[in-house]
């Protein structure tokens, strides 16, 4: 599965998350979700999970379609 940037920066925009809160909010690092924004970074599967639990959506709500099929 891939991490759909654009997706991502929807959703955090959606929760009022910034890069900073969205990293706290999942017990990420910043630089992490910095990676996945802006560098093409791509996620492990348990940081997906951290993602959309913390964002409250679903796994097809930030991965790009297609991707896992």
């Amino acid at each position: 599965m891939e991490l759909d940037a654009e997706k991502l920066k929807l959703a955090m925009v959606t929760q009022n998350f910034n890069v900073a809160s969205l990293a706290r909010a999942a017990g990420l690092s910043p630089a992490c979700v910095n990676g996945y924004l802006n560098h093409g970074r791509r996620a492990r599967l348990d940081s997906l999970g951290k993602l959309i639990k913390a964002l409250n959506v679903s796994l097809d709500d930030i991965v790009k379609e297609g991707s896992g099929k």
